[in-house]
């Protein structure tokens, strides 16, 4: 049997493959584009948020906060949730289709901004002149009428900045929204928003943790790190074997996530038209900032 014209890059995901053959600057650019790139714990973090939204609806629903340091991938997570399911994730028995609502909290949160912020994710931008009752009347409408899978709220922890009035007021919209509309909220934030949550009792009592802590030396980092490699069209297999390599890219990224990337893409950059494959070297190089993209 003759061998596929990829067969040779077999040390790539299938879906990358055929991008090996491209020449220099098409694979550069295909490095540098911003796409999904999925490793096992991301996996298990989506995972866990859609099991959460398939439960059957009741008033008192579980919700989950997806924590931990800044670049860790929260955000790119959420992103990944809407595109997948943005015609709708099926909930209940009858597979019903709903909607994910998803915002960013602001940076100085009260209630007037959350609902316009919510507004606007729902395409119903509230009028400057709206007074708070009208903008609360006019988002609860559309929520109740949308029926939403899940509210998404990236940021989480920028609750901790407003006035401890507003903050507890804050706390206690985003559980009575839970209430009413039988939806659980995925909150998506730093550390400080588990503090946020454990100072409210009956927040605290409504959601799960599920931290996404930084990287150690372990298989998962090193499961990470053989994930994004696969996803770079280089034309040579790189030793995800060599613990030098893995080593270099933890102490170069410090254990964030997107370091992490922004590392291993930079050394796969430099790779193109030359090595082929991620080294110690390139990673040393593009640490320090020393490497060009030519062509």
């Amino acid at each position: 049997m003759p061998q596929s014209k990829n067969a040779e890059f077999g040390h790539l995901s299938l879906s990358i493959q055929s991008m090996a053959h491209l020449d220099d600057d098409a694979r550069r650019r295909a490095i540098l584009s911003d796409r999904w790139i999925g490793y096992p714990l991301a996996g298990e973090t989506l995972a866990r948020i859609e099991a959460l939204m398939r439960r059957p609806r009741i008033t008192r629903m579980r919700s989950l906060l997806v924590h931990g340091a800044s670049g860790m991938g929260k955000t790119l997570i959420r992103h990944k949730l809407e595109r997948d399911h943005a015609s709708g994730f099926a909930v209940g028995e009858a597979g019903l289709k709903r909607p994910l609502i998803g915002l960013q909290l602001p940076a100085r949160p009260d209630e007037r901004r959350f609902f316009a912020h919510l507004l606007d994710a729902l395409g119903a931008p509230a009028r400057p002149r709206d007074t708070l009752d009208q903008i609360e009347i006019s988002a609860i409408r559309l929520l109740r009428h949308l029926a939403p899978a899940a509210l998404l709220l990236d940021e989480f922890q920028h609750i901790g900045a407003a006035s401890p009035r507003d903050a507890q007021a804050l706390l206690n919209l985003i559980k009575f929204l839970s209430n009413d509309l039988a939806t659980p909220v995925i909150a998506f934030g730093t550390d400080a928003a588990l503090h946020t949550i454990k100072s409210d009792v009956q927040i605290d009592s409504r959601f799960y943790k599920h931290p996404m802590p930084i990287w150690r030396d372990t298989a998962p980092f090193a499961d990470l790190v053989a994930s994004i490699i696969a996803a770079m069209p280089l034309r040579k297999s790189t030793d995800i074997t060599d613990r030098r390599l893995i080593r270099a890219v933890l102490a170069h990224s410090n254990g964030i996530t997107g370091e992490v990337f922004h590392l291993l893409g930079s050394a796969a950059l430099i790779a193109v038209g030359g090595a082929e494959c991620i080294t110690v070297a390139a990673l040393e190089t593009a640490a320090q900032g020393e490497w060009q993209a030519t062509g």
